[in-house]
């Protein structure tokens, strides 16, 4: 079973020892023995930083030490902390302190800086939460629906407007009424490297699980999800509460396993169980792609 701690630790390490050194993410998950995706998901919910995310903040928080510290150019720091330009350190600058390293310079004050981090995690062995987990291994699945950009700030209401679209179609044909709805998260690895803004953006599908031999209704698309492993997962309650079964799956779960998360598409399974009108007694299955 992995140690977390020490993989955590060994790649904080790593990360300290090389701030002025140029490096891959891929070495930073070598350190601590993961696949680069799982690492890039294990350490954001373990630690609230993206990977990519608390490695610049920590070439930034110490460049900005330097500054008050040295005589150092701009240019100078920019270059010993691997930014590719002044100007790229300058804007990387103005947007973690909101001011330009010259004016920073004169105010002579460091009011913001992000510390090394220190990681200690506990295992879980009881607690509040409690799951159960099936691991199943699932062949290509054909599904049929609508697939669409979603914007994070504006994700509930533009998946709401995604599901009432499909449903208009579902409910008009008697193939897709009968069978077996799903959603579709999309893998967004790039979404894993940048501290989440308001903007960002990943796909979503509502869909329905097909046959091969059925035609594509008119206004839908097709997607294969390819073979996967997959941890299977009971959500219950509403989707407020949605925030914690992922918690419980990405930090409390994956710690007392042998598997690693993959990059693969993540399914939402709803059956009778699913209740919208009712949702404080409705369940949903979430399917995480492992390995």
């Amino acid at each position: 079973m992995p140690d977390y701690n020490r993989a955590l630790n060994s790649s904080v390490n790593y990360i300290e020892q090389n701030l002025k050194n140029r490096f891959e993410m891929e070495d930073v998950a070598d350190r601590a023995g993961f696949s680069l995706f799982h690492f890039m998901r294990v350490f954001y919910s373990f630690t609230g930083y993206t990977l990519k995310g608390y490695i610049r903040e920590r070439r930034l928080s110490d460049a900005a030490r330097e500054l008050l510290r040295s005589n150092k150019k701009v240019l100078e720091l920019a270059t010993e902390y691997c930014f590719e330009s002044s100007e790229t350190f300058i804007r990387a600058f103005k947007k973690e302190f909101k001011e330009t390293p010259n004016q920073f310079r004169k105010k002579k004050q460091l009011i913001k800086y992000t510390p090394r981090l220190k990681v200690q995690i506990c295992r879980i062995t009881k607690g509040e939460m409690k799951m159960d987990c099936k691991i199943k291994d699932m062949d290509d699945i054909r599904v049929v629906g609508i697939k669409r950009k979603i914007v994070t700030r504006e994700s509930k209401q533009q998946i709401a407007a995604l599901w009432d679209d499909f449903l208009s179609h579902k409910n008009k044909n008697e193939n897709l009424r009968t069978a077996q709805t799903v959603g579709i998260c999309f893998p967004e690895p790039k979404y894993l490297e940048q501290q989440p803004e308001p903007d960002d953006t990943w796909f979503y599908m509502a869909a329905v699980i097909m046959k091969d031999d059925v035609d594509i209704p008119d206004g839908l698309i097709e997607h294969i999800i390819p073979a996967s492993k997959y941890a299977i997962f009971t959500h219950k309650g509403s989707f407020e509460k949605l925030h914690e079964t992922y918690k419980f799956i990405s930090v409390d779960w994956i710690q007392q396993v042998d598997y690693e998360f993959y990059l693969h598409e993540e399914i939402e399974w709803y059956d009778e169980r699913f209740k919208p009108e009712n949702p404080e007694n409705s369940e949903y299955d979430i399917l995480v792609p492992i390995k």
